[in-house]
């Protein structure tokens, strides 16, 4: 299949990482789709199996639970058989964890020393936490406050928490690094190769 693929998506973060990994296995996105959170996609994934005998669909979504097997929430959501062209993706625990799995260039990002970085980011219970907290280390004032959340806020994340990381996906990120220390990333790039050819 040589068209570009179809990527539905949870949000603008997680747009940001497909269109990027798509682009470094040198694919392309001809449409993008979703960006209501994984129920939204729950509620499509059939219609996503079907437009797959088409034209090539990547649907990216995250776990969310720690210790619960991707493969069953993808036996959950499509019990069904699945097309050939529906590469259907879960990032473990969620997509944060293929962000801090490319120690180098998130340690450079956040101005930070890369031994900060948790290593088997797919073990991290919760990932975003994870890298709030690692933004509150940063010697960068403008990061820390736009990734972390001001001390006595209720908010989880920082008011440019998504703009800032899409902006270290588009620069900086390397898939292919990341995916030596995340499993779950390494096989979202194998099921994706066999379009590269």
């Amino acid at each position: 299949m040589s068209t570009g693929f179809l990527l539905a998506v949870e949000d603008s973060l997680s747009e940001a990482v497909g269109k990027s990994l798509l682009q470094q296995l040198g694919l392309s996105v001809s449409q993008t789709l979703g960006l209501q959170g994984n129920g939204y996609l729950k509620t499509k994934v059939g219609a996503l199996n079907q437009v797959a005998r088409r034209l090539p669909v990547l649907l990216l979504t995250d776990l969310d639970v720690p210790n619960r097997c991707p493969a069953q929430l993808v036996t959950q959501w499509l019990p069904h058989a699945r097309s050939s062209g529906l590469v259907f993706r879960v990032a473990v625990v969620e997509v944060e964890a293929w962000l801090i799995a490319d120690r180098e260039s998130l340690a450079e990002f956040l101005e930070i020393s890369s031994k900060r970085i948790p290593r088997d980011p797919d073990s991290v219970a919760y990932p975003k936490e994870t890298l709030v907290e690692l933004a509150r280390a940063s010697k960068n004032r403008r990061l820390r406050e736009g990734l972390a959340p001001a001390r006595n806020s209720t908010a989880k994340v920082g008011p440019a928490y998504n703009m800032q990381l899409c902006s270290y996906v588009n620069t900086f990120w390397d898939a292919k690094r990341a995916s030596t220390e995340s499993d779950s990333l390494r096989r979202a790039i194998n099921a994706l190769d066999r379009f590269c050819s």
